[in-house]
């Protein structure tokens, strides 16, 4: 336990006692940042990735140790998509895109009139099981949420809060999340009220204030069941990150799809080539020796 308000981010999992509902937590503040800073996101577009990023973190407690949700985002509107990769550790990644998005006049401009949401688990060897469906209601924790009711048959609640300050190197205040999951034999009809206090004021004030202690999450469950007994069991904890898997490895098969011509004639001329990573902007360079190679182990 700590005195202090907590300044890390952490995420809990967990089961509300007597409801036979699963829940988890995140406090996410860092890695949003993190994530803002490397795409260099306006406030707009900020907000919405900031949200994105902790859906995903609150879904990986779906996930078993070698899994991976991809969440794919995408709209009509000035909003085109948002890709999101998280590990069941926490270790997510993610881009946005246009990461600009302040000229936008009109709200309902953002999303447009239309979009779709998918959702790819895999393991290290291969796909698992994939879902599909509209994202009607144009908000990207809501069609997460709406996501895993209706495709994945499990009914899923999600609120996901984001405080900025004018900080230009920490511009993410507070970012938090919280999920509940109707586990089986689940009283739905009390599920259903449990979801719906999920918007209620009390609960979104306290989502509004920062964790003065690590289990300061039992005062959501307690305002989220309106029981002030409720009680949480099979408790555990992570710490998520924003985190890329590229290597330097991966970002040279890149290389690949450029013409083998296009290759010979930049070998020839001595020249580098840089692929850019898309999730955390890391650029790799290869020289005219990397490009000959490739060359040769492709013959």
């Amino acid at each position: 336990m700590s005195d202090n308000t907590s300044t890390s981010d952490l995420m809990y999992r967990g089961v509300i006692t007597n409801r036979n509902v699963r829940f988890a937590y995140a406090q996410t503040t860092s890695l949003c940042n993190t994530a803002v800073l490397t795409h260099d996101c306006d406030p707009v577009a900020a907000h919405i990735f900031c949200r994105a990023l902790s859906a995903g973190v609150l879904s990986s407690m779906m996930l078993t140790d070698e899994e991976r949700f991809t969440i794919h985002w995408k709209y009509d509107g000035e909003l085109k998509s948002v890709l999101i990769d998280i590990g069941a550790h926490g270790d997510v990644r993610g881009t946005v895109n246009p990461t600009s998005l302040g000229e936008v006049k009109k709200a309902g401009e953002i999303f447009g009139e239309h979009g779709s949401i998918g959702v790819v688990k895999s393991d290290a060897r291969r796909q698992l099981n994939s879902g599909v469906t509209e994202a009607a209601l144009l908000d990207v924790v809501e069609d997460l949420s709406y996501l895993f009711s209706v495709s994945d048959q499990i009914e899923t609640g999600m609120v996901v809060m984001v405080q900025f300050v004018a900080d230009v190197e920490h511009p993410v205040q507070l970012c938090q999340g919280f999920m509940v999951q109707a586990m089986p034999d689940c009283d739905l009809e009390a599920f259903d009220m449990l979801r719906q206090r999920l918007d209620s004021e009390p609960f979104r004030q306290l989502m509004t204030l920062p964790p003065v202690i690590d289990n300061a999450f039992e005062n959501l469950v307690r305002v989220a069941t309106d029981d002030p007994l409720a009680g949480v069991t099979s408790l555990s904890s992570i710490a998520p990150e924003y985190r890329c898997r590229c290597t330097r490895d991966k970002c040279r098969s890149v290389l690949s799809t450029i013409p083998r011509a296009e290759l010979r004639e930049a070998a020839a001329r001595d020249e580098n080539l840089t692929v850019s990573c898309h999730f955390c902007s890391e650029r790799y360079t290869f020289d005219a020796h990397d490009i000959t190679d490739l060359l040769a182990t492709t013959e």
